[in-house]
């Protein structure tokens, strides 16, 4: 059996995130787009 990535661990955890939905999918665009923001208006 092969030992379990950092990457594996990541993608469950965002696909679970993902799997609850819309208010999900706005709160990570939101995350998105604020840690952006700085670098894009900068």
């Amino acid at each position: 059996m092969a030992p379990i990535r950092w990457r594996d661990r990541f993608r469950y955890w965002f696909d679970n995130t993902m799997s609850r939905g819309t208010p999900a999918l706005i709160g990570w665009l939101g995350l998105a787009s604020t840690g952006l923001d700085p670098f894009l208006c900068w």
